[in-house]
């Protein structure tokens, strides 16, 4: 007999984005240090009186509960743990910070620890929140890290996704 185990995943998240599924439900695709890039579905979270409805936004870090059966994972449960307001208050740190999560969303494969990668995009938020530092460093880096690029950050970043992509690269 096959008995199916449900297993559940406590982390810290990054969203990376959402789209709407159905009227009751959303896929998620959340960042998390130990288990990478996990594609998620939320269930009622698109009832305006969901707790969870303001959280999902891409860019958020989250405290997340995550229900996995057969390859399947649930978002059970999310807190807000910051919302990096400051960034979203300015327009051109808000296209960074979609930059980011464009970036990481494509190039990161699923269920793989990434955690070097999850560490410095946690602290480049941090640092385009407080207004500190541009996140082209970050950028260059996370595509060496991934083997899309070498240490010579004498390229476009934009032009480089394209050609990675295969389509064009949002202008944020």
């Amino acid at each position: 007999s096959n008995i199916l185990m449900r297993t559940y995943i406590n982390t810290e998240a990054l969203v990376l984005a959402r789209r709407q599924l159905t009227n009751s439900k959303k896929q998620v695709i959340l960042f998390t240090p130990k288990n990478g890039k996990i594609t998620t579905v939320a269930y009622g979270a698109t009832n305006l009186t969901s707790h969870k409805i303001g959280h999902l936004e891409p860019g958020n870090l989250l405290f997340v509960s995550i229900s996995e059966n057969n390859g399947y994972f649930s978002l059970s449960q999310s807190r807000l743990l910051y919302a990096y307001s400051a960034i979203r208050a300015d327009s051109q740190s808000l296209s960074q910070l979609l930059q980011i999560c464009h970036l990481l969303l494509y190039l990161l494969p699923d269920g793989v620890e990434e955690l070097d990668i999850y560490t410095s995009t946690i602290h480049a938020l941090k640092q385009l929140n407080n207004r500190s530092q541009s996140v082209s460093p970050f950028l260059y880096q996370t595509l060496a890290r991934l083997g899309y690029a070498d240490s010579q950050n004498d390229y476009d970043i934009s032009s480089r996704m394209e050609n990675i992509l295969s389509r064009p690269y949002p202008k944020f």
